[in-house]
């Protein structure tokens, strides 16, 4: 059975300070419970902000989570405090960064994530093997990325330039994303997977008797045009990953 990691960490916003604990999954690395603790009076809205983000983020991977829109959660003004929080809370509960003396040992030529301690060698092995996958994929396997967050452009940059200096085809990798990536979700293209999730998506409607309508699709990021809480987005996300075998992230458009 695997067994789940405990952290807790601080977060102050305009109307007070808050500490959020977090169970994390060793084996899945899921974020299997959340709790906020308010300390003193904060104000209302920003209270529902991090209540609706926090059952929202809760069953989803790391990865997952680096990936959400935050916008159509928080005000501006605090949008990036909630998801910096989680990440640490994950670095703390699994500590998935490799210690300085690990570091300080190897040559920093080609190092493409200082956090983590990914190098371009090992990006290239991966991408060789599978050209199909996109720069989440990546970043899902080697957790490039998801420290500081300031490697992501190069590491889309350099997943683009393997390929083409490696001749690798369009019609091996399918059609690009919004981000001029390639991707295939379930080893199809973008149009192939709307024929996919679109009946299922309508049949979900029905049994819940709620009205949703996909607008987008970005690798496994689909988009919709809904009013739903995020119980529902999450029960959605695991009726197509029941029917399917993949898991995809739905997300609102407002």
């Amino acid at each position: 059975m695997a067994t789940a990691r405990h952290s807790q960490v601080s977060g102050h916003t305009s109307s007070g300070p808050f500490k959020l604990s977090t169970l994390w999954s060793e084996k899945t690395h899921e974020l299997t419970e959340i709790k906020v603790h308010w300390e003193g009076d904060s104000e209302a809205s920003i209270k529902d902000h991090v209540t609706r983000a926090s059952e929202f983020v809760e069953g989803l991977t790391i990865e997952q989570i680096f990936y959400i829109d935050w916008s159509s959660l928080f005000p501006e003004s605090t949008m990036s405090l909630f998801p910096w929080l989680l990440r640490h809370s994950y670095q703390l509960a699994l500590n998935p960064v490799p210690t300085f003396d690990k570091l300080s040992s190897q040559d920093s030529k080609g190092l493409l994530c200082r956090c983590f301690g990914v190098y371009e060698r090992e990006l290239q092995a991966i991408i060789l093997k599978d050209p199909s996958l996109s720069a989440q994929d990546l970043s899902t396997q080697t957790h490039a990325g998801l420290g500081c967050t300031k490697c992501l452009p190069d590491l889309k940059d350099f997943l683009l330039k393997t390929r083409e200096r490696f001749e690798l085809t369009d019609q091996q990798l399918g059609r690009r994303d919004k981000d001029g990536l390639w991707v295939r979700p379930m080893g199809m293209t973008p149009a192939q997977a709307v024929l996919k999730l679109a009946p299922l998506l309508k049949q979900w409607c029905l049994e819940n008797r709620v009205d949703a309508e996909m607008v987008d699709l970005c690798g496994h990021q689909v988009c919709l045009k809904a009013d739903l809480q995020p119980e529902q987005l999450k029960s959605l996300q695991r009726y197509w990953e029941s029917h399917l075998g993949v898991r995809f992230a739905a997300s609102l458009f407002f």
